[in-house]
């Protein structure tokens, strides 16, 4: 029997709230608006799009689309460049639904996701359970070696379904919990641009969180970028993932200390030697564009060129602002 789409409007509470954070991605958000859109679901449901100031022409498409969309679609604009932590707290603030559906701008869902979440949360009606929804390569896009390296989608096919997941694997791309528990712990921290989702994690798990994965909700991630960009992005990474190592928190320090950020012996001495060697800035000019040209055609090389790289550049960023403030040594 085919499930008829009630989409809410101002007089019909919804069912589960969608946030889509928004900032640059022109070339994606209106599929992905197009595929919630088109679920197939019995009960009312909103969406709501935070444009975080983008510059690339892409929130005059978004308002363009909601207006002719109507209630069940709101599209609404941060006064300042802040970023996706604040961008979800803004439409956290607007959610009218018991439920909310975190969902990325690059993840084109499946007509049956919002479906999906519901019936799982109907299934496991506590208050502290938290569903992971999956993400998947782009069936339309080559998979190439960078995007296969890359690329997280698919990350989760090995492990059983509904299987119970530790608390770092909270992924704010997809993830829907209940819109009172996340409030409660005062939503996304708005001073990281990246983690802020095992930082939430965290923050959730210290007030019981158990979370799920939810097999059947299934979007595609497009979720691409050249090797320079991942390059300057693991800088950031480094820089923010020593923020969460430096805050007082025993339990958040030992998931720190036990990445590839706080290695410790020979093996992390020879990897930071070779890393040294080939992604310093001064070799970066010539590393950088063999490893893109290797990991199409001798991946045996590109791909461990470059980890190292990447390895150098983020562990760098990691030990130049790692201030240790609380936790086990």
């Amino acid at each position: 029997m085919t499930q008829l789409t009630q989409k809410s409007t101002s007089a019909a509470t919804p069912a589960i709230s969608v946030v889509v954070p928004h900032y640059n991605r022109g070339d994606i958000v209106l599929r992905t608006l197009q595929a919630l859109e088109e679920q197939r679901l019995d009960a009312p449901y909103e969406v709501i799009v935070v444009d975080d100031c983008s510059t690339d022409g892409s929130w005059d498409l978004i308002q363009e689309f909601a207006q002719s969309r109507g209630e069940w679609l709101q599209a609404i604009r941060l006064e300042r460049n802040s970023n996706a932590s604040a961008a979800r707290n803004a439409g956290l603030a607007r959610v009218r639904a018991p439920l909310v559906l975190f969902l990325d701008a690059d993840i084109v869902t499946r007509p049956d996701v919002l479906a999906a979440h519901l019936e799982g949360h109907t299934l496991r009606p506590e208050e502290n359970v938290v569903l992971l929804g999956v993400v998947r390569f782009p069936e339309d896009l080559p998979l190439t070696g960078l995007r296969r390296l890359m690329n997280p989608a698919g990350q989760w096919d090995d492990i059983e379904p509904g299987a119970e997941l530790p608390w770092w694997n909270v992924f704010s791309g997809h993830v829907s919990m209940k819109a009172s528990f996340v409030r409660a712990v005062g939503g996304f921290d708005e001073d990281l641009a990246i983690f802020h989702d095992i930082e939430l994690g965290k923050r959730l798990h210290d007030q019981g969180m158990r979370l799920y994965l939810a097999d059947k909700a299934v979007g595609s991630h497009y979720h691409d970028r050249t090797l320079p960009q991942i390059v300057r992005f693991s800088e950031a990474y480094g820089r923010y993932f020593a923020e969460l190592g430096s805050r007082d928190d025993p339990e958040l320090y030992e998931h720190v200390h036990e990445s590839w950020y706080c290695e410790t012996g020979p093996r992390v001495v020879a990897k930071s030697i070779l890393g040294a060697a080939v992604g310093n800035a001064l070799v970066r000019p010539l590393t950088v564009p063999l490893a893109s040209f290797l990991l199409d055609r001798i991946p045996a090389i590109g791909n461990p060129l470059t980890r190292l790289i990447l390895f150098h550049v983020g562990h760098r960023a990691f030990l130049r602002n790692y201030r240790p403030r609380g936790g086990a040594a």
